[in-house]
């Protein structure tokens, strides 16, 4: 199942800094897909930890464009990319609630 517009569209104009309920949609999206990961990778020293992979799925990589494009979002919690669709995102500690 792919993500729907509505989808798409909450995330990129997601405005809150409740960053963690972003993920939660996030999670639940990848989840719904049945395709794909992403987890909770745990508490960093100032911050949280998550990992997706999309495996080059279309619907997934969807929702990772969704993200970039929240650029507010994107600047402050993309930490790492990888050959084969895996991204590292850290949310720090005041973002996290």
């Amino acid at each position: 199942m792919y993500p729907t517009e509505e989808d798409l569209h909450k995330i990129i104009h997601w405005n809150q800094p409740a960053y963690k309920q972003l993920m939660s949609c996030v999670y639940h999206m990848f989840i719904s897909m049945k395709f794909g990961i992403c987890k909770y990778t745990g508490r960093q020293r100032h911050g949280h930890r998550y990992t997706l992979i999309t495996s080059g799925w279309s619907g997934c990589e969807d929702v990772i464009h969704a993200l970039q494009s929240n650029t507010q979002f994107w600047h402050r919690c993309w930490y790492q990319s990888t050959v084969g669709g895996k991204y590292v995102l850290y949310i720090p500690s005041d973002l996290h609630h």
